[in-house]
This record gives C-alpha cells, structure tokens and sequence, in this order.
C-alpha cells in the first residue's frame, strides 16, 4: 500500500510539474540588426613597428543574428497587481548570424581597407525580467563560425593571412585560431504589443560584446614568411535594433 501510495504521489507530482512547464511555455522567434565597432588588439615584433602590420585599426561592421528561443516563463508575486516585476523568463537559444567587420590600415601614407565576414551558428541562454509589456534580457553564448570570406583592398586575403587564402572554412579558421570560436555577452530591452493574448509582436534594441577570437601568430608568421607578430586578437561591439515574434508570454 505504501508503495502505491509513493508510486501515485510521484506520477501526481511529474504530471503538474510537466503541465505547469508546458503551460508555461514561452517561444520566440527573434532578429537582431546591428551596427558593429571592432577592435583590434596587435603586437608585432620591433622591425614590424610602424608598418602595415602594426596599424591595422578596427572601423565599422554590421551584423544580424536569427535565432529560436524557447523556454519557460515563472510568473512572480501571482497575487500582487501592484508588482513592477511579472516573472523570469529562462531561454536556451539556438540560430545563425551574420559579422561582417572592417578595418583600415596604412602603407607609405596610403589607407587600405579589409574585411572578415562570418557566417556562425549561435548557442546561448538568455534570463528575463519581464515587466508588463517589456522586458529587460541578459544573454550569453558562443558564435562558432561555418564559414568566412575576407578581402583586402589591396591583397585578395587579409594581411594576417596569405594572399591566396581568401576564403575560410572550418578547418582554415582551426588551423588560423587558438579557439575557433566567438563567446559574447549581450544586454536586451525589448517592448511587446499583444495582438490576441499570449501572442506578441517584439520590438527593441540590443548592445552585444563579441569577443572574437586570437590567431595563433606562429601559424600566420609561418604563413606570410616573417616572425611578424606577437599577439594578434579582436573584437567588437555592437548595438542595433531587435524584431520578434513572442508565442505563449504573459501580459
């Protein structure tokens, strides 16, 4: 009887838990559209200093990201109406984004542009404080890249790389990289409008941290010929606009 009694208790309780998580249910289908700012962090040995491997300085870029979310909304103060918080809101994000990242450098008083453009699938979560009809988001993950083309104004590659080599795969950006992967850290204030309940169209905006990635400098001094750099690293941040679709949040 005991045992009968322990085995109705547990299906009882597995059977709310799974109801309150599927009722609670919260998915979104979310773009972000931005304006990056890279940086780049170079250190090159002394015949290299103030030449065209020493000036490479990050300008402009751009970057859209599409990505599923889906996770669970946990409502807050459910007996309070005079609350400002409304519930949590736990994300696992999956998608596929877009960095396109320029910069500029100098030979013999001359500026040259070049770009790396990365195309990545994005892994993450994201934490939610939802308030009414907005929500403030914290989110972190990785961008590993698929696939990266790259040009020079001037050279068919980047200087960091040989000439020939404009076009980057897996195994390229493994072999040109210490860690093949991008982590980023990124901040979301997004506002909802309810078209029936628990169906929302989002609009915001986001600031993102990318930390990019570090090229592994003996593999590229090998490659150009020349004990060239030290150190060569980059970055960037951006802030841009946020567009979704929100299915199963609270009002």
């Amino acid at each position: 009887m005991k045992l009968l009694k322990h085995f109705l208790f547990t299906g009882i309780l597995a059977i709310m838990i799974t109801y309150n998580a599927f009722a609670s249910l919260e998915i979104n289908f979310n773009s972000h559209y931005g304006i990056a700012f890279p940086f780049n962090s170079i250190k090159v040995n002394d015949n290299y200093k103030n030449t065209i491997y020493d000036s490479v300085d990050g300008t402009l870029g751009f970057e859209a990201l599409l990505f599923f979310q889906i996770g669970n909304y946990f409502k807050l103060f459910e007996d309070d109406y005079t609350s400002i918080i409304k519930g949590v809101s736990l994300f696992g994000d999956i998608g596929f984004s877009i960095n396109a990242l320029m910069s500029d450098y100098k030979e013999n008083n001359n500026k040259y542009m070049e770009l790396m453009a990365f195309y990545s699938i994005m892994v993450g979560a994201t934490v939610k404080l939802n308030f009414s009809k907005m929500s403030i988001g914290f989110g972190t993950g990785i961008l590993a890249p698929l696939y990266s083309v790259v040009a020079s104004s001037k050279y068919g590659g980047v200087i960091a790389a040989p000439d020939d080599l404009d076009n980057w795969n897996v195994n390229d950006m493994r072999n040109l990289f210490k860690a093949p992967i991008m982590p980023y850290v990124k901040l979301t204030v997004e506002g909802f409008l309810y078209l029936v309940p628990n169906f929302a169209v989002t609009l915001g905006g986001y600031m993102m941290y990318n930390f990019g990635m570090q090229y592994k400098t003996d593999v590229i001094n090998s490659n150009l010929g020349n004990n060239i750099y030290n150190k060569y690293n980059f970055s960037d941040l951006s802030i841009g606009l946020v567009l979704a679709i929100s299915l199963g949040r609270y009002n």
